[in-house]
């Protein structure tokens, strides 16, 4: 048998195994794909961030 956790829109227990909350529909992980997805974004944010208003290595 499946750990239980709780739906964090619903608040209902669901498997810890679940992708989608069988109560309410939401998506409870995010898969491989959208996490690499989503590193990538962050870091092409934060290297624009520093290279627009970082420190400046010049003297």
């Amino acid at each position: 048998m499946d750990k239980l956790t709780s739906c964090k829109t619903c608040s209902k227990e669901v498997a810890q195994s679940a992708t989608v909350c069988p109560h309410c529909g939401a998506k409870l992980k995010m898969n491989h794909i959208e996490k690499l997805v989503l590193y990538v974004i962050v870091s092409y944010v934060a290297i624009f961030l520093l290279a627009t208003f970082g420190v400046k290595w010049s003297k």
